[in-house]
C-alpha cells in the first residue's frame, strides 16, 4: 500500500505541501487535521477532516507526519506524532523559541525535520561554500505565504525567517557569531520593503526584501557567482554567463 501521511493544517501552506505531496510516487494522503477540518476536500485528495490531533492520529494510523499548522501549534502537534515514532516534517519555524525548538530537535532527533526549500535548493550549496559577503534580494507577490499581514513581531519574525535560515547557511560556523547590525521597515497598512544588515568578524550579509506585485523571485549574490529562482526555475550565473539549474520541485 502506499505511505499514509496525516496533513496538519489546512491553510495556503498545507495546500501547497499536499500538491508536492501528490507528486511523490507511493505516498497518499490519510487525513487533515485542522480547526476547519475540511473533510473531503479536493485539496487534500478528499482525505477525512479531523478537529482533533489524538483522533486524527488514530483513525488514520499513519506512516508520516506533515505539520503546516500555525506556528504556536507546532511543538505539541510534534510532540504527539514523535510519541508514536513517526517521522514529522514541521513547516518552518519549528517552533516560536530557541529553546523550544532545540528541545524539540533533540526529542526528535533523526525523526524530525523542518521545511527548507530554499536553503537545499540545486546549486546553493557552490554559492556558500564559496563563503565571502553575501546579498540575498526577496521580491515577494502579493499573497504569498510568506508576506505578513499585519505589523507585529511574531509576523515579521515568521517571515524574515525564511531568508535567515539562508544568511545562516552562508555564514556557517567558521566567521563566528551572525548579528544583526541594522534593519530599516517601511510601509503603511503593511509591510512594503525591508532591508537587514548582518554580520560576523568576517563577513557583511545584506538582505533587501520588497513585498507586493506580481513579481515572485530570490536571488543571493556572493563574488562572481550569483544563483537566482524566478517562479520554479533555478539558475546559477557564474562569470562565463548564466546557467539552468533545475526546476524547483520538479
Amino acid at each position: 500500500r502506499p505511505g499514509r501521511v496525516l496533513m496538519i493544517g489546512s491553510g495556503p501552506r498545507a495546500r501547497l505541501l499536499a500538491a508536492a505531496l501528490r507528486r511523490v510516487p507511493g505516498l497518499a494522503i490519510a487525513g487533515v487535521c485542522s480547526p476547519h477540518a475540511p473533510d473531503r476536500d479536493r485539496a487534500f485528495d478528499g482525505a477525512p477532516g479531523f478537529l482533533d490531533i489524538d483522533e486524527a492520529l488514530d483513525r488514520t494510523r499513519p506512516d508520516a507526519v506533515i505539520i503546516a499548522s500555525a506556528t504556536p501549534t507546532h511543538a505539541a502537534l510534534a510532540r504527539a506524532a514523535l510519541a508514536l515514532d513517526l517521522p514529522v516534517l514541521v513547516e518552518k519555524p519549528l517552533a516560536t523559541d530557541e529553546d523550544e525548538a532545540r528541545a524539540l530537535a533533540d526529542a526528535g532527533g533523526a525523526r524530525l525535520w523542518p521545511a527548507h526549500a530554499d536553503r537545499f535548493a540545486p546549486g546553493l550549496d557552490e554559492l556558500f561554500a564559496r563563503g565571502g559577503d553575501l546579498t540575498i534580494t526577496r521580491h515577494s507577490p502579493t499573497g504569498a505565504p510568506d508576506v505578513p499581514l499585519v505589523w507585529s513581531r511574531p509576523a515579521l519574525y515568521e517571515s524574515l525567517y525564511h531568508l535567515l535560515v539562508l544568511a545562516h547557511a552562508h555564514a556557517g560556523d567558521a566567521g563566528g557569531a551572525l548579528t544583526v547590525h541594522s534593519v530599516h521597515a517601511t510601509g503603511e497598512q503593511r509591510l512594503e520593503r525591508l532591508r537587514v544588515e548582518l554580520r560576523t568578524p568576517a563577513i557583511a550579509i545584506a538582505i533587501a526584501w520588497e513585498l507586493g506585485g506580481a513579481r515572485d523571485s530570490l536571488a543571493l549574490a556572493s563574488g562572481p557567482l550569483t544563483w537566482s529562482r524566478v517562479g520554479r526555475e533555478v539558475a546559477i550565473e557564474r562569470d562565463a554567463g548564466p546557467a539552468p539549474v533545475a526546476r524547483r520541485g520538479g
